[in-house]
């Protein structure tokens, strides 16, 4: 029985166990107060108690520990897994330090060689200029008369075409002067054209009004030329209608059935189709009329003479 109960116990006890077993105790004192009395546990219960109280403290104490434990387990693995990286890392740092190692002598050793050949060129070439520069003294020397003669007329022709040169830039200065002067002209004038143009075409549009107003002048005169014509033939007048207008007299107030009263009147015959049928104020009002068309006219034939 000792070795059943024995075995039921868990490797890592918790609270939880520990409030299991302090049931199972309350379970089993209840028992023994059924069977013997509750004065047969009151000793026992208070220490039992007591160690229940004891073996939470040292579970829970327990936990926390095995908590740590864990947690340090864990810490010790990550900072493992960052040794491995950071070995890892070293070796491919040192991995690539020697391989710059092994290019940069490989670099030295090709720049050792270009330096030595360099070198050896250098001193072939300080030879050959050596060589070259005693060559060509010995030219210089031998060079005669005739060519200095030579060269000096080649001078000459050279400042000559030089000045000549000098004086085809200074032409070629004026021309481009002269040319701008020209072009300055050109848009002067084609600016005065522009504004000549502008003004000939409102010439023409007030000469087109005018001979337009003239010719209605002259049609408005034509028609009251022949109203004058018409009257003249109706009242049988001759000669200027103006000069045998008379004025107005005043009605005679003598009855008009004294035949004595008649002398110098008109008499008109009412049935007569031909008879006058205007005043001398309306007829005053067309001569008016016709003058000042006349005066008009007159006006607009001066204005267009001026743009003839």
């Amino acid at each position: 029985m000792a070795e059943e109960e024995h075995s039921s116990i868990p490797l890592e006890l918790t609270v939880v166990d520990v409030y299991k077993w302090a049931a199972e105790i309350g379970q089993e004192f209840e028992r023994l107060i059924d069977t013997f009395g509750a004065e047969s546990v009151t000793d026992l219960m208070p220490k039992v108690v007591r160690v229940l109280e004891q073996l939470e403290k040292l579970v829970d104490r327990d936990e926390k520990e095995h908590n740590e434990v864990s947690e340090l387990k864990l810490d010790v693995q990550r900072l493992q897994a960052m040794y491995l990286e950071k070995s890892e890392q070293n070796a491919r740092v040192q991995k690539d330090l020697e391989q710059v190692d092994e290019s940069w002598k490989e670099e030295a050793k090709e720049l050792l060689q270009t330096i030595s050949r360099l070198r050896e060129e250098n001193k072939q070439l300080n030879t050959a200029l050596s060589s070259h520069t005693a060559g060509q003294h010995a030219q210089a020397k031998e060079i005669s008369e005739s060519d200095f003669e030579v060269m000096g007329r080649l001078k000459e022709t050279v400042d000559r075409q030089r000045a000549t040169l000098r004086a085809k830039d200074m032409e070629i200065n004026q021309r481009n002067m002269e040319l701008e002067a020209l072009q300055s002209q050109v848009e002067r004038l084609a600016k005065v054209n522009h504004d000549l143009r502008r003004k000939q075409a409102l010439t023409q549009q007030q000469g087109k009004s005018l001979v337009e107003e003239k010719a209605h002048l002259q049609a408005s005169l034509q028609g009251k030329e022949q109203e004058i014509a018409a009257l003249k033939d109706r009242l049988g007048l001759k000669g200027d209608l103006g000069d045998q207008i008379i004025k107005e007299e005043p009605p005679d107030q003598t009855p008009p059935d004294d035949p004595a009263n008649l002398d110098g009147k008109l008499v008109i015959d009412l049935s007569d189709p031909d008879r006058p049928r205007f005043t001398m104020t309306e007829l005053r009002s067309v001569l008016q009329e016709k003058n000042e068309l006349k005066i008009r006219l007159m006006e607009v034939e001066d204005e267009l003479s001026k743009y003839k």
